[in-house]
């Protein structure tokens, strides 16, 4: 790439570990690029040569001050990267305004909004659960009547499983509903102002959770890894992944079909994707699908890992250039290591007064990355009340294909003790909410 030559990288994750690999990503295959934030704080140990500020959130705005400084500054811009869920739809309107590869804005609504991803998932015969639209309480009210109890109430534009309440009874549906109105309010969230007011009212399923990762190249559909998912809905939130799945042959091989169809779909291209699935009583069901690369360090750490041939960030560089790298579509069973990351989890909310075992992982032979968050004298929040304010840690394990990684993770959690000052009960809190904040 010449040396007037950029990608344009729209924010990065807010986990550390992904936002290291996604600035390494660039540096270590000699890319330049700019990066687009709306704030250069979090960004000031990496030396960055290029920085642009600007409301990334804010389509309009940020729109227009991206495409002002390139015509100002005569910048050859070679493709665009979203690294979050915020900016799939601004890399739609900036792909078609600069002529570069990216998904169609139709598409990249396809997958923004929930409800628009139940519409076009009805053409797959029972992929989706129970479900329909709500946009006030009237239409609640028939929804209700449709899905039946007990049932998710989700908000059609948020991403990370934020500001979705579960209804257990008919007694308790409609206050529920009101405060899952007051409660995404994007006041609290700017994911809330995406499609707000819009709802999709779906049927409770149980079952495991699984998350299919890959890519779309002009229009090939490549699945890199299925990855097994740990819940604690208790508190809620998701605490483990592994690669590879440990699923049955004949089911993975089920729900890369149902993963493929699904995406061709909603019509996304030039990008990554991630679906996350549920297995039940009744099959695989999809819970949603994402126009970009997932998160919780699967592709920037587990799948390289558990793959040495495939990085997914160094890969959709070239992908968001117009550059089909593929030579094969499916590399879900090419693993040669297990890789897992597990996140440590407090006793409950409150101030930490003491925190024991965190060295004895850092220090143990299977840890590959180690990342502290929280220290004593540090709050924790339970996600209902501060998103992404309980997790004390993330781990990111390798192990090879004979070792049990369970195991290994469940043990690492054993080791993790913290004394807590309670600031509330951890109960009333979920009770008085409702919410289930579960990452997706």
């Amino acid at each position: 790439m010449t040396n007037n030559s950029f990608l344009l990288y729209l924010n990065t994750r807010a986990v550390s570990l992904e936002r290291d690999a996604e600035i390494q990503a660039a540096q270590d295959a000699g890319i330049n690029f700019i990066l687009v934030a709306p704030s250069a704080e979090p960004y000031r140990k990496y030396n960055l040569t290029h920085f642009l500020e600007a409301p990334v959130t804010s389509h309009a705005e940020a729109r227009r001050i991206i495409l002002d400084y390139i015509q100002e500054t005569g910048v050859n811009i070679r493709g665009i990267v979203a690294w979050s869920e915020h900016q799939v739809e601004l890399i739609a309107q900036l792909g078609a305004d600069l002529g570069l590869p990216a998904t169609t804005l139709e598409a990249a609504n396809n997958v923004r909004s929930k409800a628009n991803t139940r519409k076009v998932l009805d053409q797959l015969d029972g992929v989706n659960p129970r479900y329909a639209l709500v946009q006030d309480e009237s239409s609640f009210k028939a929804a209700l009547d449709l899905v039946g109890v007990p049932c998710l109430l989700k908000p059609a534009g948020s991403s990370g499983g934020r500001g979705i309440f579960k209804i257990e009874s008919y007694d308790q549906a409609l206050s529920t509903f009101r405060k899952a109105t007051e409660y995404c309010d994007p006041q609290r969230d700017d994911v809330y102002s995406y499609f707000h007011h819009e709802f999709v009212l779906e049927q409770a399923l149980t079952g495991s959770e699984h998350s299919v990762s890959g890519m779309v190249a002009d229009g090939q559909i490549v699945v890199f890894s299925i990855t097994d998912k740990q819940i604690d809905l208790s508190i809620p939130i998701q605490y483990q992944n592994i690669t590879p799945s440990t699923l049955p042959q004949a089911t993975q091989n089920q729900i890369i079909q149902m993963a493929r169809s699904a995406v061709k779909l909603t019509g996304i291209n030039w990008c990554g994707f991630h679906i996350d699935f549920m297995i039940t009583s009744e099959g695989p069901k999809i819970l949603e699908i994402g126009g970009r690369l997932g998160g919780e360090c699967i592709n920037s750490h587990l799948i390289p890992l558990s793959r040495p041939m495939i990085n997914p960030y160094q890969l959709l560089l070239k992908v968001v250039q117009g550059i089909n790298p593929f030579n094969k579509d499916n590399y879900v069973f090419d693993a040669m290591n297990r890789a897992g990351m597990r996140t440590f989890l407090p006793s409950g909310p409150g101030r930490i007064l003491s925190m024991q075992g965190l060295d004895r992982v850092r220090l143990h032979p299977n840890t590959r990355e180690f990342v502290q968050l929280r220290r004593p004298g540090d709050q924790v929040f339970l996600p209902s009340v501060q998103y992404y304010g309980y997790e004390l840690g993330h781990v990111i394990v390798q192990c090879n294909m004979q070792e049990n990684i369970e195991d290994i993770l469940e043990n690492m959690a054993s080791w993790v003790v913290t004394e807590i000052e309670p600031s509330e009960d951890r109960s009333a809190i979920a009770h008085r909410s409702k919410v289930l904040p579960m990452d997706g």
